[in-house]
């Protein structure tokens, strides 16, 4: 066989080579990237991660809810209005998978209550949880300073409330089933004759 007849052969050796490599590495990730135990072995093959991406790093437990920020007020006749959304969910539409700038107040409030949520439950667990101590804990003052310039932008000029009360919400957000909305944090009264803060 002439050198002109083996140069292609090799070329078709090499091909067939790298096409079976790459299908064995695809396969690889994606069964490294399943969430059943069954699947872990395959991990151990690469366990630094250098060849096996391992995109579970970045959402390892999904969230399967939103939180949201509600709000009611206090007249200064003592009447309280119905709960209200602090920011109305928002509708989604193909142009958000494009454009979609407002997502970033949602992802915002959804990091700073799973930090406060966080602390919650370290504090629980040690029996130390108090309405003074979570008051006192940055991530509540963001709710509640938030919270409170809604209000007062929502006044259009008017005199503001005596006060409001603000909520922290788990709920299904544009679940077909709309479950029922459960109640995680309930503020105290925030009295707002002076800045919130």
């Amino acid at each position: 066989m002439t050198a002109e007849h083996t140069a292609p052969a090799r070329r078709g050796l090499v091909t067939v080579l790298a096409a079976g490599a790459f299908a064995g590495w695809f396969w690889a990730s994606v069964a490294a990237a399943h969430p059943s135990e069954m699947f872990n072995r395959v991990r151990r093959l690469d366990r630094n991660g250098i060849f096996l991406p391992n995109w579970r790093f970045f959402a390892p437990h999904p969230a399967c809810f939103d939180y949201g920020l509600i709000y009611r007020v206090e007249e200064h006749d003592g009447t309280v209005s119905p709960w209200r959304f602090v920011m109305e969910p928002v509708h989604r539409t193909w142009a958000h998978t494009v454009w979609f700038p407002t997502r970033r107040r949602s992802k915002a409030l959804f990091d700073v209550a799973a930090e406060l949520l966080v602390v919650g439950r370290k504090l629980a667990e040690r029996g130390t949880v108090t309405a003074e101590v979570v008051e006192a804990h940055p991530a509540y003052t963001v709710l509640r300073d938030f919270t409170g310039a809604v209000v007062r932008e929502r006044q259009h000029g008017d005199a503001p409330p005596a006060g409001f009360q603000f909520a922290l919400i788990e709920h299904a957000g544009y679940d077909e089933l709309q479950e029922e909305p459960t109640y995680v944090l309930i503020s105290s009264f925030v009295p707002l004759t002076e800045r919130a803060g």
